[in-house]
């Protein structure tokens, strides 16, 4: 025969089961899986159920596998019987086995239904012995399913998981060993009862085999903070994450982004700058250093850093995106003319300085927009101006030419000229 003895989940009252029977088994007397095809379409294995329906061939095939049992006379009483004896701490080998024969001999399969919903993701394991332990505790109908196939490795039992609908969190290469340090990147010391030893462990022999880092243990490389993006590759390794607690401190003032060495520089904080550095970004932009701030816990950064996104005005979806930021969450809209003599009607338009715009001659494509208007001498009225800037439809040119009136301060015919000027490309 080649079907196979496996150790199952003993947690879920299931021990030694069958394995891998063939397809030339299903007609000899003693075959153990997959003999009938009766429970081939149920993913409700303690209930005997398809999309919550009973089945009754399914219960019918199972009964005949499970013998006389004590006090109940329906395949289903039997069944629920059956699994409860097996969780009892004194069952024997047999009890834990017969479930899953019965299921395996009956034909059923692993189903994407079978984990439930909501779908509680197995995570943070690479071991068969990591992933039995999170199968436990996402219940019984889940495990049944999970063992449906024989799990021998972290490989297979991801796949297994997969099939049964668990969307497991996990790469069979990675090492978890950090994983539960939270945030707490620099609180390893040896002396400490409480430290992570599997954590250290991990980091120790990380540490001693890079030669970039001076010293032979992660404590000691901790002190060197200009080693954070060598830490943090290491704490990544181990299965360390980014984590919220770790940038709380940080709050930044009103900063415009040039780069992210500038602004790395600026933290001043060892675990905040190994918890960005844990991004794993190799030039990071500033919405990719803004994402990691906040994920580290810097929430000021959404308003305190400032992309330059809308340098040159270009009003398009990351523009709008950093002003609305700079408007206090709610999206930018150019204002109409009210009086254009007041710092208040221009303030709207400070919001593209703030997202990185400098006035320049590339914002308006010419000066159509200001024909007949005496644009060196004193012929045309301040209001003509206002008006024909106020009709520009293009933003690029009309927050250039609102912004140079705003940063000059002054309302006099020639702001007016010199803002077009610096806006507009003379013919």
């Amino acid at each position: 025969m080649s079907y196979k003895h496996a150790l199952a989940l003993t947690a879920f009252g299931i021990g030694a089961v069958l394995q891998g029977c063939g397809e030339d088994e299903k007609d000899e007397k003693d075959c153990t899986v997959g003999c009938q095809d009766k429970c081939k379409d149920i993913d409700g294995y303690a209930a005997l159920t398809k999309a919550g329906t009973y089945e009754d061939a399914c219960g019918l095939c199972i009964e005949t596998r499970l013998g006389e049992v004590e006090g109940q006379t329906t395949p289903i009483t039997k069944w629920t019987k059956v699994l409860a004896d097996a969780l009892e701490t004194d069952a024997t080998d047999d009890q834990k086995a017969l479930p899953l024969q019965a299921l395996q001999y009956c034909g059923a399969k692993q189903h994407e239904a079978a984990c439930g919903t909501p779908v509680v993701p197995v995570d943070h394991v690479s071991t068969k012995a990591g992933i039995d332990a999170k199968v436990v505790a996402a219940g019984q109908n889940c495990g049944l399913c999970y063992l449906l196939v024989a799990v021998t490795d972290c490989a297979t039992g991801l796949t297994s998981l997969t099939a049964c609908g668990n969307a497991p969190n996990f790469v069979c290469e990675q090492d978890y060993s950090c994983h539960d340090i939270a945030g707490a990147y620099d609180d390893l010391d040896p002396t400490d009862a409480a430290v992570n030893t599997v954590c250290k462990t991990c980091l120790d022999a990380e540490v001693t085999t890079d030669t970039d880092i001076t010293g032979n243990s992660y404590l000691t490389a901790w002190a060197a903070p200009a080693e954070a993006a060598a830490l943090a590759d290491h704490l990544l390794h181990c299965g360390a994450e980014q984590h919220a607690s770790s940038c709380a401190s940080y709050t930044p003032t009103d900063e415009l982004f040039t780069d992210a060495a500038t602004l790395l520089t600026g933290i001043q904080d060892g675990l905040c700058e190994v918890c960005v550095h844990m991004d794993d970004l190799d030039a990071p932009s500033c919405r990719e250093m803004k994402t990691s701030l906040v994920t580290c816990g810097a929430l000021s950064v959404d308003t305190n850093v400032r992309c330059p996104e809308c340098a040159l005005f270009v009003f398009d979806d990351d523009c709008k995106t950093c002003l609305k930021e700079q408007n206090g969450g709610a999206d930018w809209v150019a204002p109409a003319l009210v009086d254009y003599t007041a710092n208040a009607d221009y303030a709207p338009w400070l919001k593209f300085a703030q997202c990185g715009a400098v006035v320049a001659t590339t914002a308006c494509a010419d000066r159509s927009a200001f024909t007949g208007l005496d644009l060196t001498g004193s012929s045309s009225s301040v209001d003509a101006f206002e008006t024909a800037i106020a009709g520009i439809t293009d933003v690029k040119c009309n927050a250039c030419l609102n912004l140079a009136v705003l940063e000059a301060g002054t309302y006099a015919l020639s702001t007016f000229q010199d803002a077009i000027n610096a806006c507009a490309p003379a013919s």
